[in-house]
């Protein structure tokens, strides 16, 4: 059986998955909390000299729990890593690959990093891509492993921290927007005035909180953010809403600015790689704001796989330059 380990190693989140590379069978997996933001920390505060031994402990660590969980030797098996491991919190700091690219895991190069000798397993980092003033790491993978899914011409959206918006044209990647969405929602919601005029929930299934989201929406449109997002403060004070309905209007106003704010959103087709309740968030903001006819509207990584898919057809690519 041919197999490999993929890592997708965010800022606060660590994934590892033992896969089979012939047919995309994730054979099992362990997820963990040790994102590289903390290892760094962790590293800077222990003051050791081998950076790439001190985090390849941590990979090291959640290979073990796979291994006991499987009750089996993952020896040997290489590793593929992707996301910030690349950057200058990382493992080691790599340059980027240029914009345009090829969306079919061709134009991603592997880069193979020098283990300690007691670590049993080669390993491999993709390097992570910019544009101008634009940069990934970590979409640019997961963007070639929704391809498969959605091979045609059109907007690729992954919502998140920093959501990332990548046209894709003629197999090609050919521009990037970054939108600090979620950043600026954790602000707003835990370090603003505004905190007190809402309430944190995950009801957006109720249609009392669609429709206070689509206000949202809708509200974006109405002028400058520094102003609309007082408007959540009014909602509270004038008691125009109960603050779950705030919490769900504010979520509305910045993902409708967000899409607003995209020179690529005129889209014929946009896939959305997120799981599916942040996934029809935008669905439903999509089709308030006309941007698209909602046909056109694709959803991918639901279930957060998709860096395995690119990561397995970068590592099949590699193999053959080899």
């Amino acid at each position: 059986m041919d197999t490999i380990l993929c890592c997708d190693w965010g800022t606060s989140s660590l994934r590892l998955r033992l896969v089979e590379t012939t047919n995309l069978e994730i054979i099992s997996g362990e997820n963990s909390d040790r994102g590289i933001a903390s290892t760094f920390a962790q590293w800077q505060q222990q003051g050791s000299q081998d950076r790439i031994g001190f985090f390849l402990q941590v990979i090291e660590d959640s290979v073990r729990d796979l291994e006991r969980k499987l009750q089996s030797s993952l020896r040997g098996i290489p590793i593929v890593i992707s996301g910030m491991a690349a950057s200058s919190i990382g493992i080691c700091e790599l340059p980027y690959a240029q914009v345009p690219f090829a969306v079919d895991g061709s134009s991603l190069v592997l880069h193979p990093i020098g283990v300690p000798l007691h670590f049993e397993h080669p390993v491999w980092l993709v390097s992570g891509v910019r544009d101008g003033f634009e940069v990934m790491r970590g979409e640019e993978t997961q963007l070639v492993g929704c391809m498969e899914l959605s091979p045609d011409n059109q907007l690729f959206i992954f919502p998140g921290t920093h959501s990332k918006h990548v046209a894709v044209e003629g197999g090609m990647a050919v521009s990037i927007n970054t939108f600090m969405t979620g950043e600026f929602f954790s602000l707003l919601v835990q370090k603003s005035i505004l905190q007190s005029s809402v309430e944190v929930h995950n009801e957006f299934h109720e249609d009392i909180h669609v429709n206070r989201f689509l206000l949202g929406v809708a509200a974006s449109g109405e002028g400058n953010i520094l102003g609309t997002a007082f408007k959540v403060r009014m909602n509270d004070v004038l008691r125009k809403m109960e603050k779950k309905e705030n919490y769900s209007y504010l979520s509305g106003l910045l993902i409708g600015t967000e899409l607003r704010g995209s020179p690529a959103a005129r889209h014929s087709r946009i896939t959305v790689c997120c799981g599916s309740s942040l996934a029809q968030l935008y669905m439903l903001a999509l089709e308030k704001l006309e941007l698209m006819d909602i046909a056109g509207l694709r959803l991918a990584d639901e279930a957060g796989d998709a860096f395995v898919r690119g990561q397995v057809r970068i590592f099949n690519h590699s193999r053959l330059l080899q």
